[in-house]
């Protein structure tokens, strides 16, 4: 949410998105949209804000504060994170299962992915080192780029700023390692249960 802020607007609202109320309130607001009921910017109105704060009053919430729209942006931000982290973790993980397809060669005998198998297993470093991961750099022609990634799942707009009021320092740190780790074990358990299956 735009706006005048201060120091101890932002305290409540990092107050908020603990409180447990109030992420509640966010998963509510999380199965609507994925039900199709509503969407993200269907949130930013006044009335919504003033329903933000009468159904944290009525359950109970604890944490005051004279901003009014404090509820709101903290309900808000964990939707907004939560939204962009699912659809990157399905990204991460297609792309994983992706490089793992290529990586296992057809020509490679039972004993050969037997063997490579048990050094992954035992964590042999040469072998572990070969395993695919994540190509960002935009090397090559067919290689995306972190902001392509971010563009696709919709947390970029076209000006490649962030949607969603989603700060650049989470796409670029919390999202991105995310991503890696969500990249790395879809592409390890894919490749393990093909050496698995052509090792007998």
């Amino acid at each position: 949410m735009t706006g005048i802020r201060s120091q101890e607007y932002d305290e409540v609202v990092d107050k908020l998105v603990k409180d447990q109320i109030v992420i509640d309130m966010a998963e509510d607001v999380i199965r609507l949209i994925e039900a199709d009921k509503t969407t993200f910017e269907e949130l930013n109105s006044w009335e919504k804000m003033q329903l933000a704060n009468q159904e944290y009053d009525r359950a109970g919430g604890l944490i005051k504060s004279r901003h009014i729209g404090a509820v709101h942006e903290a309900i808000c931000e964990i939707v907004s994170h939560v939204l962009v982290l699912v659809r990157v973790l399905a990204r991460a993980t297609n792309d994983g299962e992706a490089a793992a397809s290529w990586w296992v060669e057809v020509a490679w005998t039972p004993e050969h992915c037997a063997d490579l198998l048990r050094k992954i297993n035992d964590g042999d470093p040469e072998v572990l080192d070969e395993l695919p991961s994540p190509r960002l750099g935009g090397e090559f022609a067919d290689e995306p780029m972190w902001i392509d990634v971010l563009r696709d799942v919709d947390a970029l707009d076209a000006d490649m700023k962030p949607t969603m009021d989603l700060e650049q320092e989470y796409l670029d740190n919390q999202l991105y390692d995310a991503y890696v780790e969500a990249f790395n074990i879809a592409a390890n358990d894919a490749i393990t249960t093909e050496l698995a299956a052509r090792a007998g």
